[in-house]
C-alpha cells in the first residue's frame, strides 16, 4: 500500500504542518507513508519562467498573460527571492529580509494586474474571481473545468510525480479546498485507481464540520473525494482504518464518522513527519500538543471546537504523549515548534515546560494562551528556561462590558492585571502576538478606541511584541450563530451550503455603534503601525509583505528568537540598513 500525504496549493509554506499521530500508525503498520509537497511545487512553478511556461503550453491561450516578457522576467527574480527565504543569512537584519522579499511582493501584484480571473496573495495562494466559495456545487463545477488555475497545478504536479495507491489530504483555507478538488482531479486522470481521503478540513475558524448535514446531501465533495473524515479529532483512527480496508481489497467511499469495526490502535513509538521544503531557513514543525478541544470552550463568537467530536479538554496526563513526540521532533531536526492548540490552560504549560527541562530537550517553542490570573512571573520564567520564546494571546478587547458579551471576562482581570501580565511576560524575555476583535455585536467605537489606546501603551517599550486587528465574523458552530436574537444578530439566508462566514444584521440598536466602527477600522489599524512605530519600517509591496510574514507566517520565528534588530521593537531601534 502506497500512501502519500499531499498538500494542495494554497499559504506559502514556512512551515511543516504535522498531520497527526495517524503517521506513526501508518510507519507502525509498515505503510511507509510519503509526503508530497505540492504546495512548494505550485509556489516554485508560478515564480518561475520555466514554470509560467510550462503551465502555458497546457492552458494554450487561457495563460497567455505569463508570455509577456516583462512578467517572465518578475517571474525568475520572485523565484530567486524564494530560494533567499531559506538562507540563514537572508534573516540577518530586517532591511536585508525586505530586499529579498520584494522581488516576490512585486511580481504578485504584476500578476494581478496583469488579469483579473485569478488573485494571488501569500495568505492563502490563490482566489478565484468571483466564485463562491462556500457553495460545493460552486467548487466541484469549476474543479473539473480546463481553468487557468488547473492549468498551473498541473504543471507543478509534473514535478511530483509519484504512484500512489492512497492520497491524504488537509486543507486550512476555503481556497485550498479548491485547490485540493483540482489535485484530485488531475490525480486521478494520471492514475486511475487512485483513492483520496481529505482527513482534516479544520484550522483555526474554517471548518465543514458544520456543514456535514448539507455536504452530504449535496452530493458534491464526496463526488471527488473516495472519503471525507468528518471530525477532526477522528483522523487519527480512521486514517489507518482506510488505509487497512484499502490495502485488504475492500472499496470504502463517502462520509466516515465515529469508531468502526477497528482492530485496537497499537501503540506504536512516536514518529513526526520529516521535514520537507519549506521557504524559510530552518524547518519549523506547526503541531499540537493534544488533539482535544480548547479547554475554555465558552467564547461566544468562537466556532473552534465545533470542529471536534469528543467533549473532553487536554488532561495533565496528555502531555506525557506530547513530549514523547517533542523528542520525536527535535531527533529530526526540528529545532523550533510551534503549538497550535486553541490554548493551552496555565497547569498544562506549565507541566509541558517542566518535561522539557525534565527530559533535557532542547527546543524553542511558541503556544496560544488564554489571559489568566494563574500566569506569574515564576511561570513564565520556567516557560523561557524550558524553550518557550512566544505567546500568542487572544485579548479581543480591554472592555469588561464587551469581554461579558464575549463570555471571556475573568474575575479579577482587569485593565491593570492585563497589562502586568504582558509585561512580565516581556520581561521574561518572551515575545507576544496580541490578537484584537472589533465589531462584536454590542462593541462600541470608544470600547475600540480605548482597546487600541491600551495595545500602543502596553507594547510600546517591549521587545518582540506583534498584533493583529481583526472585524468580527459571524461562524456557523459559534454560541452566536446558535442563538443569535440573544445578541441582537440577525443571520442572513447561505447562498451556498458551506457557508464559511455568515452574512448578517444587527438591530437598529446596535447597527449604528457598528456602523462607526466599520468607518473607523481602517484609522484605528494605521493607528496601531503607527503608534507602535511599523510605520518605520517603510512602505511598499515589498515591506507590507515582509511584515505579513514577521507578524503571521514562520519567518517572525526566526526574528523573534532574537534582539537587536528593527523588528523588535521599530521605536527604539537605531539599527542601520544593511
Amino acid at each position: 500500500m502506497r500512501v502519500a500525504l499531499l498538500s494542495p496549493p494554497g499559504r506559502l509554506p514556512t512551515v511543516v504542518y504535522d498531520p497527526g499521530s495517524w503517521w506513526s500508525e501508518l510507519v507502525g503498520l509498515g505503510m511507509e507513508p510519503r509526503r508530497l509537497n505540492l504546495n512548494a511545487a505550485w509556489w516554485k512553478t508560478l515564480c518561475s519562467a520555466p514554470g509560467a511556461e510550462a503551465a502555458q503550453a497546457r492552458s494554450g491561450t487561457m495563460l497567455r498573460w505569463l508570455s509577456h516578457q516583462d512578467l517572465r522576467a518578475s517571474a525568475d527574480e520572485a523565484g530567486r527571492g524564494l530560494e533567499a527565504l531559506r538562507e540563514p543569512d537572508t534573516y540577518g537584519t530586517p532591511d536585508r529580509f525586505i530586499r529579498s522579499v520584494t522581488p516576490l511582493a512585486r511580481y504578485l501584484s504584476a500578476l494581478n494586474e496583469a488579469q483579473g480571473d485569478l488573485f494571488f496573495h501569500i495568505d492563502f495562494g490563490v482566489r478565484v474571481s468571483g466564485l463562491d466559495y462556500g457553495d460545493s456545487r460552486a467548487l466541484v463545477s469549476y474543479a473539473r473545468r480546463g481553468t487557468p488555475l488547473s492549468s498551473l497545478i498541473s504543471a507543478a504536479l509534473d514535478a511530483i510525480s509519484e504512484q500512489v495507491d492512497l492520497v491524504i489530504m488537509t486543507v486550512s483555507r476555503p481556497e485550498e479546498l479548491l485547490s485540493a478538488l483540482i489535485a484530485v482531479r488531475l490525480l486521478k486522470l494520471r492514475q486511475p485507481g487512485l483513492h483520496a481521503c481529505l482527513a482534516d478540513h479544520s484550522h483555526e475558524n474554517f471548518t465543514l464540520a458544520t456543514h456535514l448535514d448539507r455536504l452530504r446531501t449535496s452530493g458534491t465533495l464526496d463526488s471527488v473525494f473516495d472519503t471525507i473524515i468528518e471530525q477532526k479529532d477522528e483522523r487519527d483512527v480512521l486514517v489507518p482504518w482506510v488505509a487497512g480496508q484499502l490495502a485488504d481489497g475492500r472499496t470504502i467511499r463517502g462520509f466516515l464518522s465515529g469508531a468502526p469495526p477497528l482492530r485496537p490502535v497499537r501503540q506504536h513509538p512516536p514518529v513526526v513527519i520529516p521535514p520537507s521544503e519549506t521557504f524559510c531557513a530552518e524547518p519549523i514543525l506547526w503541531t499540537r500538543l493534544s488533539p482535544r478541544r480548547c479547554y475554555w470552550d465558552r467564547c461566544s463568537f468562537c466556532a473552534l471546537n465545533a470542529k471536534f467530536s469528543d467533549p473532553r479538554s487536554p488532561s495533565i496526563q496528555s502531555v506525557a504523549g506530547a513530549l514523547d513526540r517533542l523528542q520525536a521532533a527535535t531527533e529530526l531536526g526540528y529545532h523550533t515548534i510551534n503549538f497550535g492548540d486553541e490554548a493551552l490552560s496555565p497547569a498544562i504549560v506549565e507541566r509541558l515546560s517542566l518535561g522539557i527541562l525534565e527530559r533535557g530537550i532542547e527546543v524553542r517553542w511558541a503556544c496560544c494562551c488564554k489571559l489568566e490570573m494563574a500566569y506569574t512571573p515564576a511561570l513564565f520564567g520556567l516557560m523561557r528556561a524550558a524553550g518557550c520564546y512566544e505567546i500568542f494571546w487572544g485579548l479581543e478587547s480591554i472592555s469588561p462590558r464587551v469581554l461579558r458579551l464575549m463570555h471571556k471576562d475573568v474575575p479579577g482581570l482587569d485593565r491593570a492585571r492585563i497589562g502586568r501580565i504582558l509585561r512580565e511576560a516581556n520581561r521574561a524575555a518572551l515575545g507576544l502576538h496580541v490578537s484584537l476583535m472589533a465589531g462584536f455585536p454590542g462593541d462600541a467605537l470608544v470600547d475600540v478606541a480605548d482597546t487600541v489606546a491600551f495595545v500602543v501603551e502596553t507594547l510600546h517599550d517591549l521587545s518582540n511584541a506583534t498584533f493583529n486587528l481583526n472585524r468580527f465574523m459571524l461562524l456557523d458552530g459559534s454560541p452566536i450563530m446558535a442563538d443569535p436574537d440573544r445578541y441582537g444578530v440577525i443571520p442572513e439566508p447561505a447562498t451556498g451550503d458551506m457557508p464559511f462566514r455568515r452574512r448578517y444584521q444587527l438591530n437598529e440598536a446596535l447597527a449604528g455603534e457598528t456602523h462607526l466602527i466599520d468607518r473607523e477600522l481602517p484609522k484605528l489599524r494605521r493607528r496601531l503601525y503607527q503608534g507602535l512605530g511599523w510605520d518605520r519600517i517603510g512602505s511598499g509591496p515589498g515591506v507590507e509583505t515582509a511584515l505579513d510574514l514577521h507578524f503571521f507566517f514562520g519567518q517572525g520565528s526566526l526574528f523573534k528568537q532574537s534582539g537587536g534588530h528593527r523588528f523588535a521593537n521599530p521605536l527604539r531601534s537605531t539599527e542601520a540598513a544593511a
